[in-house]
């Protein structure tokens, strides 16, 4: 791929339009409110450890566009819906570093003809953002929803741009993380599903810079997506772990500072 055609594929992470592939901007806040609690995640996945060797995330992307980068921003996710349903995601923060919260996500999908009309409801109350809706929509929304609120995150805990991040987890996954299969619950049976998992920051080398001292807190943050061809939208799960860099190995995502899930819970038609 020329650099031309790369520059295409990172508007395509910044804009949404019909058509094309899912993109992603800055966004608002955050505050915990009471909420009923939806069911819990799939705890047999967790944040899946990145393939080996580990990438110089952000310095080597590949010349073509990556199974990786297919399977977030290019696929068309929603083909498998074939009538008028609501998709719901189960929202969970936890974490030693902030109070979290359990909420959810409702994603309708409105079948015209051929073509999907999605509106968003996500989470409620102080943390609830309001998104237009989205004519002809080809990928699953709910992916640049919870990216947004991801980059609007980073940049309350750093002071850093949301722009730099967004370089950030676009470059990971154009290095070419491997998929691993795995098996994802819906509507009580296992599923076979594929997860893909990068560590944006790891590498970068401004959380060396005297002046970020905030940023190297965050510079082991994990994002796994979960898809699978069996359940309705493909997105299955959807989460980042930021672990606590002072214990060892995999212990470090298994009591994080902070993470954030989101997880198909099943259609409402």
């Amino acid at each position: 791929m020329n650099t031309h055609n790369r520059g295409l594929l990172a508007a395509r992470f910044l804009v949404v339009a019909a058509g094309t592939a899912l993109a992603l901007s800055a966004v608002a806040a955050d505050a915990p409110v009471a909420a009923d609690k939806p069911a819990a995640s799939n705890k047999d996945i967790g944040p899946v450890k990145p393939t080996k060797p580990q990438y110089d995330t952000g310095l080597k992307p590949k010349e073509e566009i990556t199974a990786a980068e297919q399977m977030v921003f290019l696929d068309e996710h929603l083909a498998n819906i074939k009538a008028s349903a609501t998709l719901t995601y189960a929202f969970t923060k936890q974490g030693s570093m902030e109070k979290g919260f359990s909420d959810s996500v409702e994603e309708a999908v409105t079948l015209n003809g051929k073509s999907r009309t999605v509106k968003a409801k996500f989470l409620s109350g102080l943390n609830s953002k309001e998104f237009a809706p989205i004519d002809e929509a080809l990928s699953n929304p709910v992916i640049l929803h919870f990216l947004e609120r991801d980059l609007a995150e980073m940049q309350r805990l750093t002071s850093g741009q949301p722009n730099y991040f967004r370089k950030r987890i676009r470059l990971a996954l154009a290095e070419g993380p491997e998929a691993k299969p795995v098996k994802f619950t819906f509507n009580g049976k296992p599923v076979d599903a594929k997860a893909v998992s990068v560590e944006p920051y790891i590498t970068d080398p401004m959380v060396n810079d005297p002046s970020r001292a905030a940023y190297k807190r965050y510079r082991g943050k994990r994002y796994t997506f979960v898809f699978s061809d069996a359940v309705p939208g493909k997105v299955a799960e959807m989460r980042f772990t930021i672990p606590d860099m002072g214990l060892a190995g995999e212990s470090a995502f298994e009591k994080p500072l902070l993470e954030e899930v989101l997880t198909l819970q099943g259609p409402k038609k």
